[in-house]
């Protein structure tokens, strides 16, 4: 199942921002939650607009592997640079590495 595995958080704190007042030097990505746990989707994009531009194409790529995509809710969050994650998308495939998306 492609949302299993570190992609996953149990527990995040909310920050809410606009792409205009999100601080610089983050990275961010899509996410789905389900059954309050966080699932990193897609990232990591340098800007929350990037991100924010591509939430509706996670899910509808999600979609095609589980039908269970649309049962969850979809966002985006950030994250320090530092961070590792790679976007379960990402992981498997559908975007590569230069962000296209392969269906």
């Amino acid at each position: 199942m492609m949302y299993a595995g570190k992609e996953r958080f149990d527990s995040m704190s909310e920050h809410v921002c606009t792409p205009e007042t999100c601080p610089e030097g983050s990275k961010y990505y899509v996410t789905a939650i389900d059954a309050g746990k966080t699932y990193f989707m897609a990232g990591p994009y340098n800007t929350h607009i990037e991100a924010l531009n591509n939430v509706d194409k996670s899910l509808q790529v999600a979609d095609k592997h589980d039908g269970r995509a649309w049962f969850m809710a979809w966002g985006t969050v950030q994250m320090k640079s530092y961070c590792a994650i790679v976007g379960s998308l990402n992981k498997a495939g559908f975007i590569s590495s230069d962000g296209w998306w392969k269906v």
